[in-house]
């Protein structure tokens, strides 16, 4: 299987996943590489049998990356799957033009990954229990129940009333606080499910206070997921979100659905793919 995407943090998520799974996976930071790859494993008498490309890459992205690849010559056909961060009409025309097998859209959850490459393989479906209402795709859009308590630290009362208004519509219990310094105290006192974190607070930042509680985790073994809200879209500053002990970020403004599909997959223990 061949990984093309240039985001490193999702390239090391893939990997694992895919070694998990008993594939062979290759990676590749940009098209130019890719198409490095798929020539030398031609000449090898090897081919990719599935290759999952980003769209939106520097240089080349993922559609002519694509264009390029079916120019290299003859060889046996892979299984594309393309990852695009919107489900705009004309991505999808796109991929039918260029005989793309699958068009998913980031932020996606690894479970939902897993079946769509089942599907596209021509593989079994993942689960099989009776009841479709249990299968991992249902709960995961489901709304919570109520036992969620979701800890939000945000110093603009703008943004914070918007959050409170969204969690609570999906059925989660918001709390509020405005300052790094208010997350650790409240960790304290009470256990909450996850953490939405601004970065740029007052007193104390959002990366001060990751690193504090990724200091107290270690010796009590517990781990809470911190989901990072930043309104910086370069990749390298939501790359560094990961790298000092977030598990997830997602930039201001904030789209609703975007937000209940990355709390659901986190709640359930489920690592995400980034745009």
């Amino acid at each position: 299987m061949l990984i093309v995407d240039d985001n490193a943090a999702n390239r090391s998520i893939l990997e694992k996943m895919l070694m998990r799974w008993d594939m062979k996976p290759a990676l590749a930071a940009s098209g130019p590489e890719a198409l490095e790859f798929v020539r030398s494993t031609r000449t090898a008498a090897r081919s990719f049998g599935l290759i999952l490309t980003d769209v939106n890459m520097p240089g080349m992205d993922g559609f002519t990356f694509v264009e390029q690849l079916w120019k290299t010559g003859k060889f046996p056909e892979p299984v594309i799957m393309m990852l695009t961060t919107t489900d705009q009409s004309e991505n999808m025309a796109r991929c039918l033009e260029l005989g793309v097998t699958a068009h998913l859209v980031k932020p996606i959850p690894l479970l939902e990954l897993k079946e769509a490459i089942l599907k596209a393989l021509g593989g079994p479906a993942m689960r099989t229990e009776p009841d479709p209402a249990d299968s991992p795709h249902q709960l995961r859009r489901a709304p919570s129940d109520g036992t969620r308590r979701v800890l939000v630290a945000e110093d603009n009362v703008v943004n914070q009333l918007l959050a409170v208004r969204l969690l609570e519509k999906q059925g989660y219990r918001p709390i509020v606080v405005d300052n790094g310094e208010e997350v650790l105290a409240r960790l304290e006192k009470e256990p909450f499910d996850v953490i939405l974190m601004d970065l740029q607070m007052p007193r104390m930042t959002g990366f001060e206070a990751t690193e504090r509680i990724r200091q107290l985790e270690r010796s009590s073994g517990h781990h809470i997921p911190i989901v990072a809200m930043t309104a910086h879209a370069m990749k390298g500053d939501c790359e560094e979100c990961l790298q000092r002990g977030m598990d997830a970020y997602i930039s201001k403004p904030i789209r609703p659905q975007e937000l209940f599909d990355l709390l659901a997959g986190l709640l359930a223990g489920e690592e995400v793919l980034h745009k």
